[in-house]
């Protein structure tokens, strides 16, 4: 069920699927944030690492619009990533996964039943606990690993 309320959501959004190559490949990648660091030519051996990131993005985009149901893969997968992942955006992961993590329960309550209507006030807290996120260091974030995709994937 998507939820008429996930237009609440866009820089994190952005920032998620733009952290997992959520979208189309037509688009340039992201320019790395002042604060990115630079990252290694690209490698064969980054090819299972390529192959989570991408797969993960489609479980993303449908926990963000409205299907907190899927909520768990994408999060299962992001700690994980964070603990195992390449060195070079392991911090970088762990923020968004540290930011999916805060939002996939707002998310779950927010999203009402079959049938019935949102109840605002689970809507105004999944928007405060979004307002509540650091968008600047999940800005830095998604660029580190944006740029960590570009350059390997």
């Amino acid at each position: 069920m998507r939820l008429p309320w996930r237009t609440a959501l866009p820089v994190l959004v952005s920032a998620l699927c733009g952290a997992v190559a959520c979208g189309g490949g037509e688009r340039e990648p992201p320019a790395a944030s002042a604060g990115a660091r630079p990252v290694a030519a690209a490698s064969a051996a980054n090819a299972g690492d390529c192959r989570q990131l991408l797969a993960v993005r489609a479980a993303v985009q449908a926990a963000l619009a409205g299907r907190a149901d899927e909520a768990d893969g994408p999060l299962d997968f992001l700690e994980r990533y964070a603990a195992s992942g390449p060195a070079a955006i392991r911090g970088d992961v762990r923020v968004i996964a540290d930011a999916y993590g805060r939002l996939v329960p707002a998310l779950r309550e927010a999203e009402p039943a079959p049938g019935e209507a949102a109840d605002p006030a689970a809507l105004d807290r999944l928007q405060k606990t979004v307002s509540r996120l650091d968008q600047d260091r999940l800005a830095t974030a998604n660029a580190n690993v944006s740029a960590w995709v570009a350059a390997h994937c």
